[in-house]
């Protein structure tokens, strides 16, 4: 597990929304630091719902999670995901591309 304090142009795009630190299991699992308890951290799961994600927020959890249950929303449209879903997404992404540069250059 490591910590990632905001150095590239997602992460500190990711951190003028509110993300100050974040911690990463691996590429589909992130911790968010709350912007209202730095005590707190809220838990991503980039593979759940057809991966399209689940957060421990409450956001998530209260009115999110239930619609998905329910199939009144479908997993990837914009109303099952969270701001820390998003974040997830735009992290992992700038990692992907990342990666994908680098194996271009070799």
């Amino acid at each position: 597990m490591s910590v990632h304090e905001p150095t590239s142009k997602a992460e500190l795009s990711a951190a003028q929304c509110g993300v100050l630190r974040y911690v990463s299991e691996d590429s589909l699992r992130y911790h968010f630091q709350s912007s209202t308890n730095v005590e707190k951290y809220h838990t991503v799961d980039l593979e759940m719902w057809d991966t399209s994600g689940a957060c421990s927020c409450e956001h998530f959890d209260i009115r999110i999670r239930p619609l998905l249950e329910r199939r009144a929303i479908r997993p990837h449209s914009e109303e099952s995901k969270c701001k820390h879903i998003r974040r997830a997404e735009k992290i992992l992404c700038y990692w992907t591309k990342k990666a994908l540069a680098a194996k271009q250059k070799t």
